[in-house]
């Protein structure tokens, strides 16, 4: 009988902590990160089986979890947060290029070709003069009003993703905190399972990692490293930025002999007399060296041995004249062939023959990018013109040998590189290393700075063919031949205004990019008829290259060399409508991501959640419980009353 009572004891006690579990999942069911509890409730072994049994014994408050599906939310919500991430950088973008009817780049550009238009018609006017010279300038000011849109959501990723790197270093510290705990209670308590869990999934939506919770310890991976274990500190996430400098290399392809080639003399092509060297900065600074030049390489003002141009030495010398350049002066810095750097920083060049032209940026990443070519052209009599040239030859530098000016960035961790395939680190770290092959801010912004450069080249100078068609541009008059292929046998002409100090006069537009780019406002009261015409002419011209080389080159076939040939305009619209494009196609992504997590969450909620219902239905039951188990035990108390009554 007081087996019995105890049994019932069992049932009553069962039935309290059931009842204090019930109250607690209610009261929590609101808690951020809180998992349903179970009372996990086991019979008492009995070693007779004659007795009924030894009553209910109480193995614990168990959480209710679903690892499986908790791991897969995880890796689903840090590809959700790399597309919203996404989302709201291309949303921004798509503000910067939005347009309406009469305002944005397009009615800007319209505008000026008008203005060319009105000027056209009566090129004394002042007054069109006027409106061209400010319509010109706007181009200038909304191309880098677009620039600044895009680099201003630039920063902004920088600033986020110097947020978000310092965020997870702070969930890596709080979670070695909550294992340290963890290990010094033997025994983990659930609310700190239940707040490492929370932990785990925000840092999840920064960057994707790996858990492994076995029964040997607990194991956090990022990139697949391990960032977090038991009885370890957590390890320093960091992502490092490094920014390198352009650097154009003028070899062939066996990496050793220069891609500075001549054509005469026949039989043995070198730089000889007459010959003249070009480097063109930008489409706007050039450095000329001819053939029998005297160039004083230590200013002292005698012509020394080796300061004559010719075969031998004309490496060196074009070298020295571009570093000594005042406009070029902390821009670039040419070398004689690669350099060794010294304990100092100093670096130094063999210069006891000439090697190749290297030329490198002097400030790294994309703001020291810039553009230049050799243009070599070589004449078999003087004057140095046309009518005495026998051969022209634009060289650009070896892609593959050559470095874009570019940013790369590092993740690291604990000072080790990882790949981090997903969250919100993995958009930023994509749209701010340059060649990523992934960054959108860059690939608009290379779009802008080739129309800058296209339009620059093409309103500076041009040939007129006898039938009337055009020779566009400068990089096509320096290719020195015509779409067809023919020798360029006319001289160009300058959309600037010729004079004894200025030969070479800057376009209507110049520079190479948008942030070098100027609308040279002076030219226009020099325009006349025939440049005008020429100018008109850009506005309808719809087989516009805009890649580096010559206009309009045909192949052998008779085709255009470069199929994505258009007119300015339609490059524009297709810019805009990429970044539409783009920012849709990643809406669609992220709304699929979306879906899959609220599918994923709602059959895990279901199984960890607090269900109100289902616990007052459980309120029910246990309250029954616990006064059965009284009522038993006042029987049983009435029998033992009993039992002492017939004794006294």
């Amino acid at each position: 009988m007081l087996s019995s009572l105890g049994t019932a004891l069992s049932g009553l006690n069962a039935a309290r902590i059931s009842v204090e579990n019930i109250s607690n999942n209610i009261a929590n069911e609101n808690t951020p990160g809180y998992k349903k509890r179970t009372v996990q409730m086991n019979e008492m072994n009995s070693l007779d089986s004659i007795i009924a049994g030894q009553g209910v014994n109480i193995g614990g408050i168990n959480r209710v979890v679903s690892q499986y599906m908790y791991d897969n939310i995880m890796a689903e919500n840090a590809k959700k947060n790399y597309h919203s991430t996404m989302d709201n950088m291309l949303a921004d973008i798509e503000s910067v290029f939005k347009e309406t009817d009469n305002s944005g780049f397009t009615s800007d550009f319209n505008r000026y070709f008008q203005a060319v238009e009105n000027l056209r018609s009566n090129p004394n006017s002042q007054i069109y003069k006027t409106d061209l010279k400010n319509q010109g300038t706007i181009i200038v000011d909304t191309l880098n009003r677009l620039y600044d849109g895009i680099e201003a959501q630039e920063k902004l990723s920088e600033n986020s993703l110097e947020r978000d790197v310092t965020r997870v270093n702070e969930l890596l510290e709080e979670m070695g905190k909550i294992n340290k705990q963890i290990v010094e209670q033997e025994i983990a308590s659930n609310a700190l399972l239940d707040r490492r869990d929370l932990l785990e999934m925000e840092l999840g939506t920064y960057v994707d990692i790996e858990v492994d919770r076995s029964s040997y310890g607990y194991e956090l991976r990022i990139g697949g490293s391990v960032a977090l274990r038991y009885g370890d500190n957590a390890r320093t996430f960091s992502v490092l930025q490094e920014s390198v400098a352009q650097k154009d290399v003028y070899l062939k392809d066996d990496g050793q002999t220069s891609s500075l080639e001549f054509s005469e003399p026949a039989g043995d092509p070198t730089f000889d007399e007459n010959d003249i060297i070009r480097y063109k900065f930008n489409n706007d600074i050039e450095v000329s060296l001819q053939f029998g030049e005297h160039v004083d390489m230590n200013n002292d003002g005698i012509v020394d041995a080796g300061e004559t141009a010719n075969n031998t030495n004309y490496l060196r010398l074009l070298t020295h004249k571009i570093n000594n350049t005042e406009e070029l002066k902390d821009t670039i810095t040419a070398y004689n062939g690669t350099y060794k750097v010294d304990a100092d920083g100093n670096k130094t060049t063999n210069d006891s023959k000439d090697n190749y032209l290297l030329i490198e940026a002097d400030v790294g990443g994309p703001e020291g990018r810039f553009d230049g070519r050799i243009v070599i052209e070589e004449y078999d009599d003087t004057p140095l013109d046309v009518t005495n040239l026998e051969a022209k030859n634009t060289v650009y530098q070896d892609e593959y040998q050559s470095k874009i000016g570019s940013i790369t960035i590092d993740i690291q961790l604990f000072d080790r590189s990882i790949n981090v395939t997903s969250g919100s680190i993995k958009a930023y770290v994509d749209n701010l290393q340059t060649e990523s092959g992934a960054n959108k801010f860059q690939e608009y912004k290379d779009q802008l700075d080739q129309f800058a450069k296209t339009l620059g080249d093409m309103t500076s100078q041009y040939i007129k063919n006898d039938d009337g068609t055009y020779l566009y541009g400068e990089m096509s008059i320096d290719g020195n031949v015509n779409p067809d292929g023919s020798l360029v046998t006319k001289d160009a002409f300058y959309i600037g205004n010729i004079t004894s100090n200025d030969p070479t006069p800057d376009g209507l537009f110049s520079g190479s990019d948008v942030r070098s780019m100027r609308f040279n406002e002076g030219i226009v009261d020099y325009l006349d008829q025939d440049k005008l015409d020429y100018l008109s002419k850009l506005q309808w011209k719809d087989d516009i290259s805009f890649k580096d080389g010559s206009q309009g080159t045909l192949t052998q076939a008779g085709i255009l060399e470069d199929p994505t040939a258009t007119s300015f305009t339609a490059f524009f619209q297709k810019l805009t409508l990429d970044v539409s494009s783009d920012k849709e196609s990643n809406a669609f992504l992220l709304e699929t991501q979306k879906t899959v997590i609220f599918s994923l969450e709602e059959s895990y909620n279901q199984i960890v959640k607090v269900d109100k219902d289902e616990e007052l239905l459980d309120l029910i039951k246990y309250q029954a419980a616990y006064a059965a188990n009284a009522k038993v035990i006042t029987a049983l108390d009435e029998m033992i009353q009993v039992l002492l009554g017939i004794k006294r």
